[in-house]
């Protein structure tokens, strides 16, 4: 369930052709049948027989006519469970997770936190440009439990600000407006997930983009996040969050510069 992709096997169907009939092996005139179709389409499409795709899905019809199959249907389930749920995510955090996705295997480069001189052959790096797509770059932290993720993404804006100033020190009142926060949320207009839409498809986003992207298994991904941040103690500071103080600096002074009340600087 919810699928029976393999055909029955013949002692199957002599077992229920002994006990009701082979009648009762056309499904199309059982009365439950006749109810449903007839309470959907009416009488005249009594005799009109299902009909599934090259994968065995049932197509049915929707409100509107159009044929769907139970992925269709589970799709809508899971876009109405979202709604229009966002998550801010730490801009340091984040940036961190991206910078270790290549290295999960290299203890070395993952524990690294360079200091002083040693940090400025990254003064260039576009700090708000990633090539991975966000739910990837979060889930990649613990194999897609989301449960680390979780510790620094937030539904509130005031709980990213609070775990700014709390875990990472930084000063948030040279800070103008909340643009640079917005950049860091997975679904906003000008978010994380768009940008990285815009920079792989070499062109603006339409809604189509975004849907295929939730409707490849994201969206579940996404989900679980949501679940997981719910969870989640508000108080509590992951260890990967503060294993890096000297890098959060530095990214800091980066991706804040832009954003900084009368062009000042860190």
């Amino acid at each position: 369930p919810p699928h029976f992709r393999a055909p029955m096997e013949d002692d199957l169907i002599d077992q229920i052709a002994s006990r009701f009939g082979r009648s009762a092996l056309v499904i199309e005139n059982s009365a439950v049948y006749k109810k449903i179709k007839g309470g959907r389409l009416g009488a005249s499409n009594l005799d009109e027989l299902d009909e599934f795709d090259e994968d065995g899905n049932f197509v049915g019809d929707d409100e509107e006519g159009n044929g769907v199959n139970f992925q269709d249907r589970f799709n809508r389930f899971i876009t109405t469970l979202m709604g229009s749920s966002d998550v801010y995510c730490c801009p340091l955090c984040y940036i961190e997770a991206d910078r270790r996705l290549p290295y999960q295997d290299d203890d070395e480069m993952v524990e690294d936190d360079e200091s002083g001189d040693e940090q400025r052959n990254d003064t260039q790096v576009d700090r708000f440009a990633f090539v991975d797509d966000p739910l990837t770059i979060l889930g990649n932290l613990d194999q897609e439990a989301f449960e680390v993720a979780a510790t620094f993404c937030f539904r509130l804006l005031s709980g990213l600000k609070k775990h700014l100033k709390v875990v990472h020190g930084v000063n948030l009142s040279d800070i103008e407006g909340n643009d640079l926060f917005k950049r860091f949320q997975v679904r906003a207009g000008d978010g994380l997930l768009q940008r990285w839409l815009q920079k792989n498809l070499r062109r603006n986003t339409v809604q189509g983009d975004m849907m295929r992207y939730w409707n490849s298994g994201e969206n579940q991904s996404f989900l679980l996040l949501l679940s997981q941040i719910d969870k989640t103690d508000p108080e509590y500071s992951s260890d990967f969050s503060l294993s890096f103080p000297n890098r959060a600096r530095m990214v800091w002074n980066q991706v804040s510069a832009p954003y900084m009340k009368n062009g000042q600087d860190m």
